[in-house]
């Protein structure tokens, strides 16, 4: 905007037309390799943070987006660093604790994973997110009671929270509880149609219970989705059914 009101001003100002050809070219030049810079910085999430990091090395959100990406590259330490910065800048920063709690997960350090996200609870108590991932940490560690509490808690602050529903629904199969297990991920592929993991975590329930029509058709679903399925689960099913 301020280079085309700049353009028009100089139309009516130089008269001389070599004079206006000449400055035309200039700010070309310019805004061509300004473009190209810009281009370079935006070439992809990484270079465009770091960019960022450049201008405004304290500020929280910047190195907290740093850290977010480099996390979904798998550069961990990286990611660690970043969201430590962010952090330290800003204390009461949930999400930073929440995303630094999900790369300590992926490093296996899942008792500063949930240390984590109990910070980021404690900032935001309505945090459905941060309550679901800590039920799974639970799970990990065998808590099963801790980690359905966890997944209620989600679900009571969003009730269309789909993986909340089939996280619980994994919790009840652990417990035994295939009746209610089933409940749960019928209620998550109601909310999201296209769950092709719940499809195929009911059609194994289904094949627990001996209800072979029902564990093919979800099966079925879940590869049409985009799952791979187990060929040796596939070989059980046809021979319990004579295929």
């Amino acid at each position: 905007g301020f280079f085309l009101s700049a353009v028009s001003g100089l139309s009516i100002w130089v008269k001389n037309s070599r004079t206006l050809l000449g400055i035309l070219l200039c700010l070309i030049v310019v805004l061509a390799v300004g473009g190209f810079r810009r281009n370079k910085v935006w070439a992809n999430e990484v270079t465009l943070w770091q960019d960022n990091i450049k201008e405004t090395p304290n500020k929280a959100r910047v190195n907290a987006n740093l850290g977010r990406t480099y996390g979904a590259l798998g550069r961990y330490g990286e990611a660690g660093y970043y969201l430590s910065r962010a952090i330290k800048i800003k204390p009461d920063y949930a999400k930073a604790f929440y995303n630094r709690g999900f790369i300590y997960a992926k490093q296996g350090m899942l008792l500063q994973a949930i240390a984590d996200l109990d910070q980021a609870i404690k900032i935001r108590p309505n945090y459905a997110q941060a309550y679901n991932n800590r039920g799974t940490f639970y799970i990990r560690q065998g808590d099963f009671n801790q980690a359905m509490a966890d997944f209620n808690q989600a679900i009571e602050i969003n009730s269309n929270d789909a993986e909340a529903y089939y996280n619980r629904g994994c919790a009840y199969a652990q417990k035994g509880n295939y009746s209610q297990e089933i409940l749960d991920l019928s209620r998550a592929i109601f909310i999201n149609p296209n769950f092709a993991q719940a499809y195929y975590q009911r059609a194994l329930v289904y094949y627990q219970l001996r209800e072979y029509d029902k564990a093919w058709v979800d099966l079925h679903k879940a590869e049409e989705l985009g799952r791979v399925i187990n060929p040796q689960l596939i070989s059980a099913l046809k021979k319990v059914c004579g295929i």
